[in-house]
């Protein structure tokens, strides 16, 4: 073996490593810092919301039937410049330990358009320790509000016009490297931006 080359690609090599997100994988006799045991748990909205539209709240938890949770409540705060237009408490109450389990919430818009932020915070309980997390739990991520546009019109074009994401992953899509959400909080995501189809590409 080569030490020389190996002293000059390990510092390159073990960062790859560290950079790992995925919660519940870990490689082999290496320590990861994103390990917890608890069930991945993320809320997700999309990025604009087209006119008379509700605002599809989606609440994704992954890998309960490991790790069951208690999920008391939610809580939903959208603010504008500063202000909070919208705040209101979801009561659940409830075990939750399948593999995935997933919700969405509509949240009408009333009056309110332009940019805006939305905060979902989770409160529940795994194992004895009663947490309270804001749109993630995933470690070392920075749990930053959700930026949204409420638009007051429509997507442009006409009928000879189509809209579609042509790359999706569902979450039949599953492994250490990436998942996506199910199919019904996908599709309701996809009326709200005003897609007109979306290819699978499980």
């Amino acid at each position: 073996m080569d030490l020389d080359y190996f002293s000059h690609t390990l510092p390159i090599i073990l960062p790859l490593f560290f950079l790992y997100t995925e919660i519940h994988y870990r490689f082999p006799f290496i320590f990861s810092r994103y390990f917890k045991k608890e069930p991945e748990i993320l809320a997700d909205i999309p990025h604009r919301i087209g006119p008379n539209k509700k605002i599809p709240i989606m609440l994704l938890i992954k890998d309960a039937d490991k790790y069951p949770i208690e999920l008391f409540n939610i809580n939903i705060t959208i603010q504008q410049n500063g202000e909070i237009l919208f705040n209101k408490n979801y009561n659940f109450d409830l075990l939750i330990n399948q593999y995935w389990w997933s919700k969405i919430i509509h949240v009408k818009r009333e009056k309110i358009k332009g940019h805006v932020l939305i905060d979902v915070q989770f409160n529940y309980k795994v194992k004895e320790s009663t947490k309270t997390i804001l749109n993630h739990n995933l470690k070392l991520l920075k749990p930053i509000p959700f930026k949204v546009y409420l638009s007051n019109t429509n997507l442009p074009g006409n009928d000879l016009v189509q809209y579609g994401d042509i790359h999706y992953h569902s979450n039949l899509t599953d492994d250490m490297v990436e998942y996506g959400a199910p199919l019904e909080p996908t599709l309701e995501a996809c009326s709200a931006l005003e897609l007109d189809f979306i290819c699978n590409t499980d």
